[in-house]
């Protein structure tokens, strides 16, 4: 099997806190709203994921699900991001000071993808090499073409590449393209869950 000369990673839960839910995301923004449940419980979360829906129109949507302004609206969504977890930016500058080609795949959308170039809250953003969003791909993970627009885009394939999501059906469909797959568990330390099989891969 070919060395790892790539190294993928999700964003949400993996390099970044998100809060998973509308009453996390709601109480964090500071605003009411009855709506709770899983992010994508709302039938539009999706569709804004895969650049199906303009900014304009998810947010007024959004607001008409949480019961709120549209404004109020477009602050829950954004408090969906928290910040980068402790010591992934270490891992990912390593990575690029040793020479391995760095990236990440998310599912995740417009508004957010802006937000990712604040480097003071998620300072290894300008480290990574590709940056691959379902948003621009028009296409969410586990599908096959969003894995080989990044095989595509970094210049690596099949077991040349090592893959961190907290995602299990996503780590399925990387392994079943031959990449090297590692489930990454958000509650517990990710930088280190990372850091461990860097090591296991001598990186």
């Amino acid at each position: 099997m070919p060395g790892v000369r790539a190294v993928c990673f999700d964003l949400g839960g993996v390099l970044i806190r998100i809060h998973p839910n509308w009453e996390g995301a709601a109480m964090t923004a500071g605003v009411e709203s009855a709506a709770t449940g899983a992010l994508g419980g709302f039938p539009e979360f999706d569709r804004y994921q895969n650049g199906e829906v303009e900014d304009a129109a998810y947010f007024s949507s959004l607001a008409d699900y949480l019961g709120v302004g549209v404004g109020e609206a477009e602050t829950v969504h954004m408090s969906i991001l928290r910040d980068s977890f402790p010591g992934v930016s270490d891992l990912v500058g390593s990575l690029r000071d040793h020479g391995i080609a760095t990236g990440c795949l998310s599912n995740t959308n417009h508004s957010h993808w802006v937000e990712f170039h604040n480097e003071e809250r998620f300072p290894f953003w300008p480290m990574l090499n590709v940056k691959v969003g379902s948003h621009i791909v028009r296409a969410s993970k586990p599908e096959e073409v969003v894995f080989r627009t990044f095989e595509r885009e970094v210049g690596a394939s099949g077991g040349e590449v090592l893959y961190f999501d907290d995602s299990p059906k996503n780590v399925d469909a990387a392994v079943h393209l031959g990449w090297h797959g590692v489930l990454v568990d958000p509650a517990t330390d990710p930088a280190r869950q990372i850091a461990r099989a860097l090591a296991s891969e001598s990186l």
